[in-house]
């Protein structure tokens, strides 16, 4: 799987969507950085990256301590490393056996015979989309636009013509201060 890498936007400054970089060094070192800080010491099964060797847990609370940091971090859901561009997805099973030999053991792994890729492609370019969003924000604003000013016009001449009338109706009622009464 493919991923364009980008600069996140409102987020820290070089802080981007995914990075080429190592990542399971990275999550090692996060993880070994966090049992070093919290415990002390870190779980065989995780491979030292820091400059000083941390030491294996030999206590049981440490030790403890160390695994619980690995299991709930491991798959980098608190965020601890910064997502791969790159990354191959692969569905692994296993088969359980019964064998008495105990100096030895045996895996199966079974791997699909199809993988798929998929790729992140740019479908439009920023220019594009403003483009698009503004031919259609421009068509309905100005489609009411014509019907506000169209409202507006029917308003003011209904508006006249009641004045008119009215001013129709004044007329013929009026009294002429310089005509002759009788």
């Amino acid at each position: 799987m493919k991923v364009l890498p980008k600069e996140v936007e409102g987020g820290e400054e070089g802080l981007k969507t995914c990075v080429n970089q190592n990542y399971d060094k990275c999550m090692y070192k996060a993880l070994e950085t966090r049992m070093l800080n919290e415990a002390g010491c870190r779980v065989p099964f995780i491979v030292p990256q820091l400059k000083e060797k941390t030491p294996i847990c030999e206590e049981p609370m440490a030790a403890n301590t160390s695994y619980w940091i690995a299991w709930t971090r491991v798959t980098n859901q608190l965020d601890d490393c910064v997502v791969p561009c790159k990354s191959l997805v692969v569905d692994v099973g296993g088969k359980n056996t019964r064998d008495n030999n105990k100096t030895y053991g045996e895996a199966y792994f079974y791997y699909a015979p199809r993988i798929a890729t998929n790729e992140e492609e740019v479908l439009y370019t920023f220019l594009s989309m403003v483009a698009e969003i503004g031919g259609y924000v421009g068509l309905l604003l100005g489609f009411s636009i014509f019907h506000f000013i169209g409202w507006i016009s029917d308003s003011i001449n209904l508006r006249v013509r009641a004045l008119e009338a009215e001013a129709v109706a004044t007329s013929k009622n009026a009294v002429n201060p310089y005509e002759e009464k009788a």
